[in-house]
């Protein structure tokens, strides 16, 4: 890539344990292009940065990447339903240990089973609309994957536990 005032920017080769970064990207899989596109967006950084002019691709690279980095994550919305239906479902007065390792059960049995006939259903099928299984449904509709014991917690400890809850689950 070039800037407008005619320095050119190169890609500095990186070995895979240079940063947490590349470690944790490195793990998830990623491929030669994610990495090249990630560079070229840091390239586009500098140039703003340096007060740069952007060519019209730049421009579109940037405000592509932004639009993807301001769009809401279906994970979020996918941890939010987790503690919704963990907090109306299975609080009661039991640990939050017991609450998840049972939730996970259900959701596993669920999906299973169940979640085969209704995963093509637009709309929450009304048997199951005000249960454990319609919560499950809206939670598999947002990431079709079931929790373990473990995730269902980590995402209860993401987000700040209303004192209610806190009560609930003896944290």
């Amino acid at each position: 890539m070039t800037l407008s005032h005619g320095t050119s920017l190169r890609r500095v080769p990186r070995d895979k344990n240079s940063s947490a970064g590349e470690k944790f990207f490195g793990s998830l899989g990623t491929n030669g292009t994610d990495r090249d596109r990630r560079d070229e967006l840091t390239a586009i950084a500098r140039t703003i940065e340096l007060g740069g002019t952007l060519s019209v691709s730049d421009r579109l690279a940037a405000a592509a990447a932004l639009r993807q980095a301001l769009a809401p994550s279906k994970f979020l919305d996918r941890d939010r339903l987790v503690v919704d239906c963990l907090q109306r479902f299975y609080g009661g007065r039991r640990s939050l240990r017991d609450a998840s390792e049972e939730m996970a059960a259900a959701l596993r049995r669920y999906h299973a089973t169940p979640w085969l006939r209704d995963r093509c259903a637009t709309e929450r099928p009304g048997r199951i609309a005000g249960g454990a299984q319609g919560a499950f449904w809206l939670i598999l509709k947002t990431v079709d994957r079931p929790l373990s014991a473990d995730r269902i917690r980590r995402i209860v400890g993401q987000f700040e536990v209303p004192h209610a809850m806190r009560d609930e689950f003896n944290i």
